[in-house]
């Protein structure tokens, strides 16, 4: 019975505490409690810290509906010619390190081009998988002996504030006739720079 008593009193103690420091923070001016809600970093579900984002292009953006699964990169379906991907900035407010993984192809250099808020930050070309163009490979499976190859693109480094649009672009071209390079992607990493 002594002993209920006593988590009693201790559950009383941080009852008050608790309600106390509430006022505290409630009758303290200095304490920011609400948000403007205008965009660019004055949201309240803005994260408080700047961390490195690993956005997947399958899971974390909306895509046109010309992009499909190839090869594991997301990629161009074939004679669609170009596409875009998008999605809404979720880290903190700040200054990013943009790396663009492309998934390169041995049969072109796919024209890409990174936005935010519709504004181009990035542009260029997959560099080809292989060092140069081949059209056909001729030991098979291509897979082993002229694989895609996974590569990190240098997108610049850019302010982007919470809840800015980010996208994607792609092109698909053909050097080799009706064998072509779609696009494909994996994804951005967006590193806080300090």
């Amino acid at each position: 019975m002594e002993i209920r008593n006593k988590k009693r009193k201790s559950y009383g103690r941080l009852a008050a505490f608790g309600f106390t420091a509430m006022m505290l923070v409630a009758c303290d001016s200095s304490v920011e409690t609400s948000s403007s809600g205008g965009g660019g970093g004055n949201d309240s579900n803005e994260p408080q810290t700047a961390l490195t984002l690993n956005l997947d292009a399958f899971n974390d953006f909306q895509c046109t509906p010309n992009w499909a699964n190839r090869d594991g990169g997301r990629g161009l379906t074939v004679g669609s010619g170009s596409g875009t991907c998008q999605t809404s900035f979720a880290g903190k407010s700040g200054v990013y390190q943009i790396t663009l993984l492309a998934q390169t192809e041995r049969e072109g250099q796919s024209p890409y081009r990174i936005s935010i808020n519709g504004n181009v930050v990035s542009t260029g070309k997959f560099p080809f998988s292989q060092g140069r163009v081949i059209c056909e490979c001729h030991a098979q499976p291509w897979t082993v002996h002229c694989p895609d190859v996974v590569v990190n693109l240098d997108g610049g480094t850019h302010q982007i504030n919470y809840g800015d649009t980010i996208e994607y672009y792609g092109e698909e071209e053909y050097l080799c006739g009706k064998h072509g390079a779609y696009s494909k992607w994996r994804g951005m990493i967006f590193t806080p720079v300090n």
